[in-house]
């Protein structure tokens, strides 16, 4: 005698629009998702390559740019030089043109910096990732640590550029100042988590290269 074949309730359509029954449905759940997962790990590589590739690059050539121009500007119009042949580079930023190029240039800096640490910091996770040895918690502390400091220096970035020395001199004076301390903070820090992630991973391969 033949058995019909047992069909299950549960249905689901499928991406070509047509319906599809139980079993279809289990291979449609395996299926669909990996589009997204590879698309997402796309994504992560795409950030990672901007953040370690282009904004460290992007930084450099527009605050060379920004200074150039700023300078070039004050030095034209005779302003701001204060009986100095080369002025400050603050001053340069005080009136328009000077103070739209400052801002500008600063902002795109800032917005560079913030995708360097941050991709700085996804770079090192992916090395940590999975790591049970008791010293990759401090390392991932280390991390973190020089994620938030770096993406707060980048900050104080953009204050001090949109916080001229005409009008908010101590705001200005005290951003400068908190810039330039958490960067530093933040690259020796940075260093130190490195070396750190450094060592673990030549005790690692030392442990999984031995007899």
């Amino acid at each position: 005698m033949q058995r019909s074949p047992i069909r299950l309730n549960l249905q689901v359509v499928s991406r070509s629009g047509r319906r599809s029954d139980g079993v279809e449905l289990t291979e449609a759940l395996l299926v669909a998702p990996l589009p997204l997962s590879k698309s997402l790990e796309e994504r992560k590589m795409s950030l990672l390559f901007i953040g370690t590739r282009v904004a460290p690059v992007a930084a450099t050539v527009m605050i060379i740019a920004t200074l150039v121009t700023c300078v070039s500007i004050a030095k034209a119009n005779e302003r701001y030089l204060g009986g100095l042949a080369w002025p400050y580079f603050s001053d340069t930023g005080r009136d328009i043109p000077g103070y739209a190029v400052f801002c500008a240039g600063l902002t795109t800096v800032s917005v560079a910096l913030v995708l360097t640490w941050s991709a700085n910091y996804q770079y090192q996770s992916e090395l940590l990732r999975g790591e049970t040895d008791p010293s990759a918690s401090t390392i991932r502390n280390y991390c973190k640590a020089v994620r938030i400091i770096g993406v707060l220096s980048a900050l104080e970035l953009s204050i001090l550029a949109f916080f001229s020395t005409t009008s908010y001199p101590d705001v200005h004076q005290y951003a400068a100042y908190w810039f330039f301390v958490l960067e530093a903070v933040a690259l020796v820090l940075n260093t130190i988590a490195s070396y750190k992630l450094s060592r673990l991973n030549k005790v690692l391969h030392n442990h999984g290269a031995g007899p």
